[in-house]
């Protein structure tokens, strides 16, 4: 005879809380009183549609910034500024970051997702960067169109 284990939600899990929706929440407010983005709680919880929100439903809210790669949610969102960070040695592939990429460039992060789900360079989340910005001239400049790992960007 099998033994049947039910699944685990995510707020069961460490690095998470249970949040039941009440009558007048958003995913808005809720990541306010959490200190979460809204994007992220909808991300977790699967929500296409985060303007339909019942009253009574349980979401899952992270807590802990130390989650798995599967747990994990981007903290950049589309159309954020970011810059490479100065002590970022290396992409992703090993390539040596040269420094004016790091100095000479701002990125605008133009995707968080592909096809609907996170993507992933080793085991770290990862971004889309778009078009760039030269910080000397203000010129803003057509695709740079990479997928860099969000632990070596920072928001300016």
């Amino acid at each position: 005879q099998m033994l049947k284990i039910p699944a685990m939600k995510n707020c069961e899990m460490p690095g998470f809380t249970c949040y039941k929706v009440k009558s007048g929440d958003s995913l808005w407010s809720i990541g306010q009183k959490f200190g979460v983005s809204w994007r992220k709680i909808a991300v977790i919880n699967k929500i296409a549609n985060p303007s339909n929100l019942q009253p009574g439903t349980v979401l899952s809210i992270p807590t802990d910034g130390n989650l798995a790669p599967s747990q994990q949610v981007n903290t950049l969102d589309v159309g954020d500024h970011v810059r490479i960070k100065s002590d970022a040695m290396y992409y992703y592939a090993g390539r040596r970051i040269p420094d004016w990429v790091k100095t000479d460039y701002t990125y605008y992060v133009a995707a968080v997702l592909y096809n609907g789900k996170p993507v992933y360079l080793g085991d770290k989340r990862s971004v889309l960067l778009g078009k760039r910005q030269n910080n000397m001239t203000g010129v803003i400049e057509p695709g740079f169109n990479t997928w860099v790992n969000e632990d070596i960007l920072e928001k300016v």
